[in-house]
């Protein structure tokens, strides 16, 4: 038999939430027993993979990071043989340094599961109001005063607010249900169920997230912003923050409280690229379109060799150029220079439209689907006779063999990666910008140099394109002038029609 023993972890709570359990929950699934010692009132974390649990609190335990610098390394452990798996207190499984580039990188892939059940409801706030000084850690502290007006506030708005944390490590604030001290059962229950969770960067803070709970949070560090929006938020709760000090003002927390109950629109900065005049028809029909969503503050910029005079363009970029094959390249340094300014990020050729669905349903896909995937789009024509694909030509075919669910919906790839177009989010950017220099071609490919300014996206970034099978007339997007069904001028003709689209989506779902 092959036993995996390890433990207990001796560092702080978030820590062990995303840099221990995560991975012995993977190491379990190659071994026959799994045996983990905890700090009493931490078996939560591991009942759903552990055989056997052992609790055991080091003596003179002063956490910090992953370690406790003053741990008594006699700990009881079973006999051990050769095949067995032994990880001591006091190892680093993940390495996660504000230094390292990027700062998070599992030594081992980790599985998460979420904590609690319950329905959420929308009138309680959870709140941590920490104060403690461990390794002199004071400064964290909100002061008390702020959490009494921000609790009045709060119940005027009419939310039961709950005080959680440790009795000794936290405060119970006037008006607030005292939950504090309970164990991590309860706990993790009520966070399921809370509009959200609030305080200043702390453990319970970080357990929020693999509750589901969103979270209100502020420290003095932006490194703790990737950690709360990325590296440890699996699940990809919704977040607002504020990283600036640890002391931030009642009116900055009550902004933070209000954005998250009633969230500003959605910006978009949408860049389209327009030659010559012979398109102007569909790039009115385009801007027009974009300027009536509903949901979202449109912005939009057009790079162009002409200028242009059409309502609803925000700016217009005459650009001059060589080789105006790449003109639509310009825009990717538009995207770029404002990469921090909008929350989404559209690129289009001038006769795509896009609709308000695209954005809606890009955003849900984005929310269920892992990191190395990203959601597409298939372009289509019509007429009379119905709609053709001319994307659905030559040797591309859909993956028929490796079509992935998620949350109940399924996707498919699409070997034929061009769309003319494509969705980013801001975290999207910003990771494809970690790797490349977003303002130029990412690789070499049998693509265009017109085409790979959206195939770049999808070839070389490690987001593999998915389309929502499930919802396939969704993630349509209108090739505006019809011109590859009967080949007008000099085009191929691509007369992939909607039969046999129709009998490859069926196969897909089936």
């Amino acid at each position: 038999m092959k036993k995996l023993i390890a433990g207990p972890f001796v560092g702080e709570f978030g820590w062990e939430l995303f840099c221990w359990q995560g991975v012995l929950r993977t190491l379990s699934k190659t071994h026959d027993k799994t045996i983990i010692y905890c700090r009493p009132g931490m078996e939560k974390l591991y009942l759903d993979f552990a055989d056997e649990i052992i609790t055991y609190l080091p003596p003179n335990y002063e956490p910090n990071c992953h370690f406790n610098t003053h741990i008594d390394e006699n700990i009881p452990v079973p006999s051990i043989s050769p095949n067995d798996t032994y990880i001591g207190p006091n190892t680093r499984l993940v390495d996660y340094t504000q230094h390292t580039s990027p700062p998070f990188t599992p030594n081992i892939s980790q599985e998460f599961i979420k904590f609690g059940e319950g329905t959420r409801k929308n009138n309680v706030v959870l709140i941590h109001a920490r104060s403690t000084n461990k390794v002199n850690t004071g400064v964290r502290n909100w002061p008390i005063e702020k959490w009494e007006e921000l609790v009045n506030h709060l119940i005027q708005l009419r939310y039961i607010v709950i005080s959680i944390g440790s009795k000794d490590a936290s405060s119970h604030i006037k008006n607030t249900e005292d939950k504090r001290g309970v164990d991590l059962d309860e706990l993790v229950n009520i966070m399921s169920v809370s509009t959200f969770t609030m305080g200043p960067s702390s453990g319970p803070l970080h357990l929020a997230a693999l509750c589901g709970s969103p979270i209100v949070v502020w420290s003095g560090s932006n490194v703790n912003q990737k950690r709360y929006e990325n590296d440890w938020n699996p699940f990809k709760v919704k977040v607002r923050a504020n990283h600036i000090n640890w002391n931030p003002s009642l009116d900055i927390v009550k902004e933070l409280c209000s954005n998250l109950i009633n969230p500003p629109p959605i910006s978009i900065l949408a860049v389209l690229v327009n030659y010559g005049d012979e398109q102007l028809q569909y790039l009115e029909q385009v801007v027009k379109e974009l300027k009536s969503f509903k949901k979202y503050n449109v912005s939009i910029v057009v790079n162009s060799n002409i200028p242009l005079d059409i309502e609803g363009i925000d700016q217009v970029n005459v650009i001059e150029l060589n080789d105006y094959q790449l003109l639509p390249l310009t825009c990717r340094q538009v995207i770029w220079d404002h990469k921090d300014d909008f929350d989404v990020f559209l690129f289009g050729e001038n006769d795509h439209l896009f609709k308000e669905h695209h954005i809606d349903k890009y955003l849900k896909y984005t929310s269920i689907l892992p990191d190395n995937r990203i959601s597409g789009l298939i372009q289509y024509e019509e007429n009379k006779t119905g709609k053709y694909y001319p994307a659905y030509h030559a040797n591309y075919e859909w993956d028929f063999d490796n079509v992935e669910e998620y949350e109940g919906l399924k996707f498919a790839h699409f070997t034929n990666i061009h769309q003319a177009t494509f969705i980013l989010t801001k975290e999207q950017l910003h990771k494809i910008g970690s790797k490349y220099n977003f303002t130029q071609f990412f690789g070499q490919s049998h693509y265009s140099s017109k085409c790979k300014v959206n195939t770049d996206i999808y070839q070389f970034c490690g987001m593999k394109k998915m389309i929502c099978v499930s919802e396939f007339g969704e993630n349509l997007i209108h090739h505006l002038p019809n011109i590859y069904i009967n080949g007008e001028r000099g085009r191929a003709v691509q007369r992939s029609d909607e039969k046999r689209m129709n009998i490859s989506i069926k196969k897909l779902l089936t």
